[in-house]
């Protein structure tokens, strides 16, 4: 059964009668409420007796019954069955079968008679066998059989060394765990051994890594070392190319040998870091896109560091071919010699070639169709048989419009011809050096009489500087163009030794020459501009400093000029240096109502003076004006 109630008084008699609850009362309620509380603590302590005694079930409460608590019929009981209560245990006593005895708690029966020495190791050898539990059994009073490595033979004891052996191999564990550490950091953090380092890392190309690890990040860059065997290099190549996601860049190391052609894709990026490139076919490219399609968007190609050798430039290969109608194309730091072209653009837009140089070819840049928004940055060209930058060379008739060309620096030199443009709008040379050059510097807009398609609009040749000897032409050709400058140009020692040709064919308009400098010592030709070929539209020369040199009489050479040619320039004139403004029509000078026109000597005093309107009678001595008298048949007069 269940354990008894305690007992708590649920009514408070002096409360009670105070509040006259039960009317009038004779009853000392105080007194009845102390014995009553007396009674509840009476009550209670029992039940708290009860309880050590008795368990939840009703049953006796375990260890409770002792061999001295048994009574003499119990102690009767046992020894018919052949046990012996013998108190509680002594050492160097006689013990005999069935004996039982009291041992930290526990009550043990004797399987085996013996003298006693010490319990634990009397009960480890057998002797004893556990009979009853005491009520709270401690750790030391369970029996444990040692073991190779644990002598305890208790479990307190056995704990409490197996305790003390864990805490010894944790702190050994942790001082190698540390000692570990610092030598795994320092392996790699070590460049200084293959098997150290990055060669601790394992990676697999083939696994897709979550963004954010390593492997991400080595995903996105492959590398790829040459052997110098073409049919090797080639399928290394292309196959990591074939396999990289966008965004990838592949890393060329060492020597490679191509024969064949390295198949670009949109969205990598093919680094070299100094890789060297030996290409032995003469037909087919080294590094081409062509997908036979136009692609449009997402493009970016962009090829870095490379260098390449080619099997000559007699054949059609190209360093890079780029056939696409793709934008965002970046060359950047290549040098590359003996190929036909080293690179072929077509329908490609927003490129950047920066830094880049060429060396013996046909072609060094090649713009085909309607390439546009194009940026040359500091590259150079040298020995291009035909031309060292050429824009829809022999393009003719539709072949679309190449716009916003801009070369920002470098050279082209050595070459045929420097800058070859046909069919483009919008061209801007800025500090563009030539050198060397056989038949043009700028070859503008030059092709077949009546070539409409081949004119060039909006040209700007900045800072133009030459000691081309362009001996079988001129430095300057330019044909069926419309708004060409030429500004701050210097042709130096060494120039042609014939005159610049501004115009031909009737085609050209609005030319203008600004601020240049004309230092030919040995000039065939009289003046530096020639627009003497052909009619020309709207040429306009001007300079503000000495345009040419010994031998040279004139700043222009007018010819048969049609219409609207002027130049103003400071020149060698009636031998001293003067300033000459010329025109093939009329010249007029128009200043505002009453309004003078002065001509001044180097003093800054008044020469000739023109009053508008001219005057009708005598200006006064000295004023030096011209006036007319209408008493005198309106003849025109001066006055000194």
């Amino acid at each position: 059964m269940a354990q008894a109630p305690t007992y708590t008084p649920t009514t408070d008699f002096s409360e009670d009668e105070r509040d006259n609850v039960g009317g009038r009362s004779t009853v000392l309620t105080a007194d009845l409420d102390t014995e009553l509380n007396n009674i509840a603590a009476s009550v209670n302590a029992l039940i708290a007796n009860q309880k050590l005694n008795q368990r939840d079930d009703g049953n006796i409460r375990d260890g409770r019954v002792k061999l001295f608590t048994l009574a003499a019929d119990v102690l009767a009981l046992l020894a018919v069955y052949g046990a012996t209560p013998r108190g509680n245990w002594v050492t160097a006593t006689q013990y005999g079968y069935k004996d039982l005895v009291s041992q930290g708690g526990n009550t043990y029966i004797a399987v085996v008679p013996h003298l006693s020495s010490v319990f634990a190791a009397d009960l480890a050898a057998g002797r004893w066998l556990l009979f009853s539990l005491s009520a709270s059994p401690g750790a030391t009073q369970v029996v444990f059989t040692p073991t190779a490595n644990i002598v305890a033979t208790n479990v307190q004891a056995a704990i409490e060394e197996l305790d003390s052996d864990m805490r010894a191999l944790i702190t050994a564990l942790s001082n190698t765990v540390a000692a570990n550490d610092a030598l795994i950091r320092s392996d790699l953090a070590s460049s200084l051994l293959l098997s150290k380092g990055a060669g601790m890392i394992a990676y697999n190309a083939a696994l897709l890594y979550a963004a954010g690890t390593v492997g991400f990040e080595l995903n996105k860059r492959k590398s790829v070392f040459g052997t110098g065997v073409a049919a090797t290099d080639v399928a290394n190549v292309n196959a990591a190319i074939a396999a990289a996601a966008a965004n990838t860049v592949i890393e060329l190391f060492g020597n490679f040998t191509f024969n064949a052609t390295i198949n670009l894709k949109p969205q990598i990026w093919l680094k070299g870091n100094g890789a060297k490139i030996t290409h032995t076919s003469t037909t087919l490219d080294c590094l081409a896109y062509t997908p036979g399609a136009p692609t449009g968007f997402p493009g970016k190609i962009v090829i870095e560091g490379l260098e390449g050798s080619g099997a000559g430039n007699a054949g059609s290969a190209n360093f890079i071919n780029i056939d696409a109608n793709a934008p965002y194309i970046f060359i950047k730091q290549c040098y590359a010699g003996s190929f036909f072209g080293f690179i072929n653009l077509r329908d490609c837009y927003d490129t950047i070639i920066e830094q880049c140089g060429f060396y013996t070819c046909s072609f060094g840049v090649r713009l085909r169709r309607e390439c546009h928004s194009l940026t040359w940055l500091n590259s150079q060209v040298d020995g291009a048989t035909i031309a060292a930058f050429a824009i829809n060379y022999g393009g003719g008739a539709g072949t679309g419009t190449c716009h916003n060309i801009n070369l920002l620096g470098g050279a082209l030199q050595n070459s045929a011809v420097g800058l070859w443009a046909e069919n483009c709008l919008e061209l801007h040379t800025v500090g563009l050096y030539h050198e060397g050059n056989t038949v043009n510097d700028y070859r503008i807009g030059v092709g077949d009489a009546g070539a409409y398609a081949r004119a060039c609009y909006n040209v700007i040749i900045d800072g133009f500087s030459s000691s081309s000897p362009c001996g079988s032409d001129r430095n300057i050709r330019i044909e069926h163009a419309v708004g060409v400058q030429v500004r701050g140009a210097a042709w130096n020692s060494g120039c042609s030794t014939t005159a610049t040709l501004a115009s031909y064919d009737g085609f050209s308009s609005r030319v203008l020459f600004d601020v240049f400098r004309y230092t030919t010592t040995t000039p065939t030709a009289t003046a530096p501009i020639d627009c003497t070929a052909d009619p020309t539209r709207g040429v306009v020369v001007y300079a503000n400093r000495k345009i040419y040199g010994a031998g040279v009489t004139d700043a222009i050479s007018a010819g048969t000029l049609a219409s609207k040619l002027w130049t103003l320039g400071h020149q060698s004139f009636g031998g001293r240096d003067s300033a000459v403004l010329k025109s093939s029509l009329d010249v007029v000078l128009q200043v505002g109502a009453s309004g003078v026109l002065k001509i001044k000597d180097s003093a800054g005093n008044d020469q000739f003076v023109i009053q508008v309107p001219l005057p009708t009678t005598a200006p006064g001595a000295g004023s030096k004006m011209p006036w007319y008298d209408p008493t005198d048949g309106n003849r025109m007069k001066f006055q000194p």
